[in-house]
C-alpha cells in the first residue's frame, strides 16, 4: 500500500489565501442565470448562419447547374410522353414549340401535333399552348385555349408564362403528358 493521502495531491499547487477560499463560492452565486440563455442564443445564431450558408451553397450549385444547362439548350430535345400514347415524341427544343392540333381548313399543324391522340375530342385547341425559351429558361404558356393548360395539376392563366421543369406533368384539355428535356445523345 502506498502512503498516499489527499493532502499530498495538492503539494504542487499554490495555497489560496483563506480570504479567497471564502469568496470563491460567493462569486459562483453571482453568475447570472442568463448565461445559459446567452449560450443558447449564440447557438441559435450559429445554427441560423450555418443554415443560411447551406442554402446559399445549394442555390449556387443550382445556379451553376442551370447555367451549364442554359449553355447547352441548342443541343436539347423535348421528349413528350403522352399518357396512353406509347412511343414518346421527340422534338428539338426550338425558340417556339406550339402545341395543339391540325387545322383542317388551312392544312397547317403545330410543331407538337396532338391530332393522332384524339386532340379534337380531348379538347385541344388548334394553338393550345407554347413552349419557348424565355431568358434561357423553358416556359409553358397557355395561348387562350378553351379547355385550359395545367402544370402538375395547377391551372395556368392565359398568356402567362410559367417555368417548365424536367419531368413536369402537363395537361392540355383532357390529354395528360410528361415533359422531359434530354440531349440529342440521350435520344439515340
Amino acid at each position: 500500500m502506498s502512503d498516499h493521502s489527499p493532502e499530498h495531491d495538492n503539494d504542487n499547487l499554490t495555497e489560496q489565501p483563506e480570504a479567497e477560499k471564502q469568496q470563491a463560492p460567493t462569486e459562483k452565486k453571482s453568475i447570472p442565470k442568463s448565461t445559459t440563455y446567452d449560450v443558447a442564443s449564440d447557438a441559435d445564431e450559429a445554427m441560423r448562419r450555418f443554415e443560411a450558408h447551406q442554402q446559399n451553397e445549394a442555390l449556387n450549385r443550382d445556379l451553376d447547374a442551370r447555367t451549364h444547362q442554359m449553355q447547352n439548350w441548342e443541343n436539347m430535345m423535348l421528349r413528350v410522353e403522352v399518357q396512353g400514347g406509347g412511343t414518346p415524341l421527340l422534338l428539338p427544343l426550338s425558340a417556339d414549340t406550339v402545341i395543339g392540333r391540325r387545322d383542317p381548313s388551312t392544312e397547317t399543324s403545330p410543331e407538337l401535333d396532338l391530332t393522332p391522340y384524339g386532340a379534337y375530342q380531348m379538347g385541344i385547341s388548334r394553338r393550345h399552348a407554347i413552349i419557348r425559351l424565355q431568358d434561357d429558361v423553358p416556359v409553358l404558356t397557355d395561348l387562350g385555349s378553351r379547355n385550359g393548360t395545367y402544370i402538375n395539376g395547377k391551372k395556368l392563366k392565359a398568356h402567362q408564362a410559367v417555368p417548365l421543369k424536367d419531368g413536369d406533368e402537363v395537361r392540355l384539355g383532357k390529354i395528360v403528358m410528361q415533359i422531359y428535356f434530354q440531349t440529342e445523345e440521350d435520344a439515340e
